[in-house]
């Protein structure tokens, strides 16, 4: 694929330009202007085999109907044919597509520190709240504070301690420990 596969074009100026050209000969103009915006560069050797190869014709038709147009809308330095409409127009679009390009990677860069950011400050709240754990005790003696979710001694004295964070097997781990010793007393 060309390194940018559209291309614009004026049409006020090219219908002005080619409204004494025959249909075949816009055609055939039309095709030496796509070749030179896909072109390195944008410019084509000035070769009659070279040209006879891209354009699928004979060298002497390239002589006869391509030379006229590369004469009169193109540029010769005896080693390229260009065109300064085309090469004006490249480097305009290829400014407008870079620009593009890096407001979309500053966008893109700026979304994801904020991201980054919310994703630190929410991480930190929630590492720093510790889920709460039932304590394995008698009812009698804890009860849980429906405000907080904190376990009260009943007869009103502080708060008990809260456990450390566990993971999830050493929770089934200690429910299954629980589970063991009621099944045994039972």
């Amino acid at each position: 694929m060309a390194e940018m596969p559209f291309f614009p074009m004026a049409t006020d100026a090219f219908l002005a330009d080619t409204d004494h050209l025959t249909d075949a000969e816009v055609g055939l103009y039309t095709r030496l202007l796509i070749a030179l915006w896909r072109a390195p560069q944008q410019r084509l050797p000035n070769q009659d085999d070279w040209l006879a190869r891209k354009f699928h014709r004979d060298p002497e038709r390239v002589r006869s109907e391509l030379r006229p147009l590369i004469d009169e809308f193109c540029q010769n330095d005896g080693n390229w044919i260009t065109q300064k409409r085309i090469s004006k127009e490249f480097k305009r679009v290829q400014k407008a597509v870079k620009q593009r390009s890096d407001a979309s990677k500053a966008r893109w860069l700026k979304e994801k520190m904020e991201n980054e950011r919310k994703a630190n400050t929410y991480g930190a709240r929630s590492a720093t709240r510790p889920i709460p754990i039932p304590i394995q005790s008698s009812s009698s003696e804890i009860s849980t504070d429906p405000a907080s979710g904190a376990a009260l001694r009943l007869n009103g004295s502080a708060p008990l301690a809260r456990q450390p964070r566990q993971t999830a097997a050493q929770r089934v781990a200690q429910l299954a420990e629980v589970s063991r010793k009621t099944m045994g007393n039972a």
